[in-house]
């Protein structure tokens, strides 16, 4: 959309933008391509994804074709996985430009309150009850059907237990049709999206993301470690940057709910090896991911990178520099 893209340009000459990051496509797309039209001095790409399954649909093809070149031309590109960063190098952009940061989780997306815990007996727990749980849209790159299927051989050991999956999506009403077919009709919570997860992934025993395609660096993840959670989670794109194997958690092939519903298990069985996981995932997430460090390294990229376009410019370190990366760092 040419109007849309005129717009931008006008918008970026008028605030006199220094710096621009868009998300996601199509803002990658008409970010870059404005901020290269409007001459913005620093202008930064930004990658989610780890792996790809699905081409997606031509217009989201198209997109991405356009905007994986006009990368090449940012100033740096930013991934928030070492997955994410080999998927773009191997897709043309350069190396040195490529700039790993973690997403970082607000503390108040954890913080779980006394009666937010009680308010989950609405979900039909039973008190003592294992729970089994995932935080993820319901699509085909999450692969929940492993996950039933593995809730199912999970059952064969742990009848008690329940699994409750959080979110939405096109899938639904197929998944839950086969967690019927799998004699997990009253074991197996749907709860839908929810403002708030934390409450609920509190109640978890086991945290598992079954995803078998685009996994960058999970939220979901992320909020179950600083819960202190053990998370059982497939081998896959930057999961295994979240999870050492054996210490905060397990790592599985994808599409394997024996191997799946094996760790599950394992998990289940061992309850103080489940708290040593958590733990240690508690403290892992403390040391790499939280929203504080996250700013600070987005802080630290800015900076840098303005810091070189003055240079490059002519104009020293720039107009109170010092003084602004003396404030932003306090």
């Amino acid at each position: 959309d040419f109007t849309t893209l005129a717009k931008l340009v006008r918008l970026l000459r008028r605030e006199r933008v220094h710096i621009i990051q868009p998300f996601l496509t199509p803002a990658l797309f008409f970010g870059l391509m404005a901020s290269m039209l409007a001459r913005t001095p620093v202008k930064i790409g930004t990658g989610r994804r780890g792996t790809r399954l699905h081409a997606g649909p031509l217009s989201d093809r198209l997109y991405k074709f356009v905007q994986y070149r006009l990368m090449r031309f940012a100033d740096a590109v930013v991934s928030n996985s070492e997955a994410g960063r080999d998927y773009l190098i191997a897709r043309g952009i350069p190396s040195h430009k490529m700039q790993v940061i973690y997403n970082g989780v607000n503390p108040t997306r954890t913080a779980v309150s006394e009666h937010e815990r009680s308010a989950l007996r609405r979900l039909g727990l039973p008190p003592g009850a294992y729970v089994v749980g995932i935080v993820a849209r319901l699509d085909e790159t999450k692969d929940h059907e492993t996950f039933l299927r593995a809730a199912a051989r999970v059952r064969g050991a742990f009848p008690d237990t329940y699994f409750v999956i959080v979110g939405d999506g096109p899938l639904r009403s197929r998944l839950e049709a086969l967690a019927h077919q799998l004699g997990l009709a009253s074991h197996a919570l749907f709860v839908g999206e929810q403002l708030k997860v934390a409450p609920i992934i509190d109640c978890f025993d086991v945290a598992v993301l079954s995803s078998c395609d685009n996994e960058g660096c999970s939220n979901f993840l992320l909020e179950a470690m600083a819960l202190g959670k053990a998370v059982v989670c497939t081998d896959i794109g930057g999961n295994r940057e979240l999870v050492a194997e054996g210490e905060n958690g397990f790592l599985v092939p994808t599409r394997d709910p024996e191997e799946l519903a094996k760790r599950v298990r394992s998990v289940l069985a061992d309850s103080a090896r489940a708290r040593t996981m958590g733990e240690e995932g508690r403290r892992s997430f403390q040391r790499r991911f939280t929203l504080q460090q996250m700013v600070h390294q987005y802080q630290e990229l800015y900076l840098d990178l303005w810091t070189r376009y003055v240079r490059r410019a002519g104009g020293g370190d720039g107009p109170q520099l010092p003084e602004r990366r003396a404030e932003l760092m306090k």
